[in-house]
């Protein structure tokens, strides 16, 4: 499987390269997750480099954000921040696997601290969380 995957990734680093997600949002960001996976995996490095790139980007602020995200990026957060509970996956799946693959503990405690402040501002009493502090619902998908 393995092999079958990185046969598949491979013509993103030239024929396809077209069709990489635009680091923009959480659910495109999310992809750098693979390369750092195959990075681990093999230990070539430009699954590292790709796979950074995603992981880095969450905490570069592009231009033009909403005064929200900037706010988020102000206190040390992904600028992606929404406290959706997709995004306790979303933003802490590639910050984990960049500390797995370099070992920089910058990722790791980006990862903690994004999970600290969902668990905070998301999660019941009962251990569920909400969808986001406005959907008042434990969401199944989430919660599962």
């Amino acid at each position: 499987m393995l092999t079958r995957l990185e046969e598949r990734f491979l013509p993103f680093f030239v024929e396809e390269r077209y069709l990489l997600p635009k680091p923009n949002h959480v659910d495109n960001n999310v992809f750098g997750s693979v390369p750092l996976e195959l990075y681990l995996q093999g230990k070539a490095k430009p699954y590292l480099k790709l796979g950074q790139y995603y992981a880095d980007t969450q905490w570069e602020v592009p231009a033009e954000v909403t005064e929200q995200a900037k706010a988020y990026a102000e206190k040390g957060y992904s600028w992606q921040t929404r406290i959706w509970i997709d995004d306790m996956f979303m933003i802490t799946a590639v910050q984990t696997q960049a500390y797995r693959a370099t070992g920089n503990v910058k990722y790791i405690n980006r990862a903690a601290s994004q999970m600290a402040l969902y668990l905070d501002k998301i999660q019941l009493k009962n251990g569920l969380f909400h969808h986001s502090p406005d959907v008042p619902f434990s969401w199944g998908r989430g919660n599962g």
